[in-house]
């Protein structure tokens, strides 16, 4: 990067080197934290200590004052005063967290660095190694690879975690990674920018997350500036993240904001919850037959005394030591238990195996079995993780596969494409394991089943159709925490944690209301009422208008949608000795102590 006319980088080195040391020797050198979430949980997992220069200093920013320590030689002396400043700063950090520090390759590669950072945290009452990540930068090319790996295995020997920065910018190309072998990979933010709208760097960011699970490396989005790339990270599978939208680098202790502990996760198990509406989505490791492990020293003949009459065993994991070689069916080593019962399993294997990660989904597994050769395409997929978990045939593959059908999923509505009974009830539960603060809204249409009656189903299809678009254009597009659901014919529900529900649905209701000439004729629409022999002949109906019912509280009222059904019956139990009105209605059901458990229940 080329200074500006007015950086110090344009004046002569003694005077960036007097600068430096007034600075070193001042203990004038500031340090920020950025908190590092775990999606899982949307909480603090760790914090990433960065230098910053004083107001008074005539070093505009961090950058400029490792290029100049590394222009006048003073890079192992700088970045040493800055070890020392981050970790007497990081003392203070809240208890359970971890610290991450940069280092260039350049100093990385200095025999002294791991014989300092021990004496570090040998001094330290808050960490030792195993709460210390080191990032190796990617400022410069010139170290050796060699000096790099062997230094990156010493460091993980003395019990540190280490990382690669700037994935995917600079030299952290995956040559690094490889040699490095590292535990933790950090996206750089050139990837992660406006990753919602390229579909090139979700592939590439597809990509290192199948890669960091096969690995068991945990992989970081770091730079994540707007909702919608912390959304497409979640989607893809990236597991933690840092970035402006969440926290900017500041104090040791400084909080995020609480509501970023409950969207994260939300948001996380909507992404997750997909597998129930989209088979394409589930994860492999739920469709794996349990299999055994075997040495592939073992014989054949000692491999099925091994198994004995295990019954729910489809075949054989063979491996050598961690690494696994491949798989035998049970009914092959059963032959050639016969045949041949010395020969060793290493025999018996295909050595072109395939290990997938359990949580690969089913879309992605295909699209990676496929690429196989035609004589192997039919082996089976051992599914892997630290472990060996199980054996996925190509038989079981392709039925999940026939599942993904275009018309929907079992798991949302054919009509409406909204997530049904399942989802939802998958949603009540999981709110009410985390004790979320969540109302819930039951809508549903006055008059309907007179209206099909009268008017025909296809037209009764449309309208349900417009309902649950203007649902999804007030609750499906904007809140990462909000659920929408259609069950059972008119049936719709909301959940949310939002405490304006009522004044949203209200405004539905109202467009509803003024949507409803497309659905009647001018003589019914001037009458404001329809004749229907739904009950008998001659039957007239106020035109459809909707019921909504706000429940104020779903924690402690409802455990699944059978319990929700339940409160909609009972309030509409309410209305059917009143003068049924022309236009909707939104009313708020009172609740109770007194139900089951010592839940509430309707008034």
């Amino acid at each position: 990067m080329t200074p500006d006319s007015h950086s110090i980088l344009t004046t002569d080195d003694g005077t960036i080197r007097s600068e430096l040391k007034r600075l070193l020797n001042g203990g004038l050198l500031r340090v920020v934290f950025q908190p590092i979430l775990e999606f899982r949980t949307g909480l603090i997992t760790a914090r990433e200590g960065l230098i910053r220069p004083p107001s008074d200093s005539p070093f505009h920013h961090a950058g400029e004052l490792f290029e100049a320590a590394e222009r006048v030689d003073m890079l192992w002396d700088f970045e040493r005063a800055c070890r020392e400043a981050t970790f007497a700063a990081a003392e203070n950090l809240p208890p359970g967290e971890f610290l991450f520090m940069n280092v260039t390759p350049a100093v990385f590669c200095d025999p002294r660095l791991i014989d300092e950072l021990t004496a570090l945290c040998r001094n330290s009452a808050r960490f030792d190694p195993s709460h210390v990540t080191i990032e190796l930068t990617e400022r410069s090319e010139a170290a050796s690879m060699e000096v790099l790996a062997k230094q990156s295995d010493r460091l993980r020997e003395t019990g540190f975690q280490f990382a690669i920065d700037d994935v995917g910018a600079g030299t952290s190309g995956l040559n690094r990674i490889m040699r490095l072998r590292p535990n933790w990979l950090k996206l750089d933010r050139e990837l992660v920018s406006n990753l919602h709208t390229d579909p090139f760097r979700r592939n590439l960011i597809q990509f290192f997350v199948h890669f960091a699970r096969l690995s068991s490396i945990l992989l970081l989005a770091e730079g994540i500036e707007r909702e919608e790339e912390l959304r497409a990270a979640l989607e893809l599978g990236v597991a933690y993240g840092q970035g402006f939208l969440m926290a900017r680098p500041a104090g040791v202790r400084q909080a995020i904001d609480p509501l970023w502990y409950e969207v994260i996760p939300l948001m996380r198990d909507r992404m997750e919850a997909r597998r129930f509406e989209d088979p394409r989505m589930a994860p492999i490791g739920e469709l794996s037959q349990p299999l055994v492990t075997c040495p592939a020293t073992t014989t054949a003949a000692e491999a099925l005394r091994t198994i004995g009459s295990l019954r729910e065993a489809t075949a054989l994991a063979i491996v050598d030591g961690s690494r696994v070689l491949g798989s035998v069916m049970i009914q092959q080593l059963k032959e050639l238990g016969r045949t041949s019962p010395d020969l060793p399993l290493s025999r018996l294997c295909h050595p072109g195996v395939i290990v997938a990660s359990p949580d690969m989904t089913v879309a992605e597994t295909i699209n990676w079995a496929v690429l196989r050769p035609d004589h192997e395409i039919m082996e089976p997929i051992l599914v892997a993780s630290e472990d060996v978990v199980g054996l996925l045939t190509m038989r079981s593959l392709m039925v999940a596969a026939g599942k993904m059908r275009p018309e929907g999923s079992p798991h949302t509505s054919s009509l409406t494409g909204l997530p049904n009974r399942v989802q939802l009830d998958f949603q009540i539960q999981r709110r009410l394991d985390r004790r979320l603060d969540t109302l819930g809204g039951i809508v549903d249409l006055r008059g309907f089943h007179a209206y099909n009656r009268a008017y025909g189903f296809d037209m009764g299809d449309a309208m349900l159709r417009q309902l649950a678009a203007l649902l999804m254009i007030e609750f499906g597009e904007h809140e990462s925490d909000e659920f929408i659901a259609h069950i059972a014919d008119d049936n719709f529900f909301v959940l949310t944690s939002r405490r304006d529900l009522k004044v949203r649905l209200r405004l539905v209701a109202a467009e509803f209301d003024r949507s409803r000439g497309q659905f009647f004729n001018a003589d019914d629409l001037q009458q404001g009422s329809f004749v229907s022999a739904w009950r008998g002949p001659g039957m007239t109906v106020p035109l459809c208008s909707l019921r909504i019912f706000i429940v104020p509280e779903i924690c402690g009222v409802v455990q699944s949608s059978g319990d929700l059904l339940d409160l909609a019956r009972r309030a509409r139990r309410q209305e059917e000795n009143t003068r049924i009105p022309s236009e909707s209605t939104v009313r708020t059901i009172r609740l109770r102590r007194g139900g089951k458990d010592g839940r509430r229940e309707a008034a």
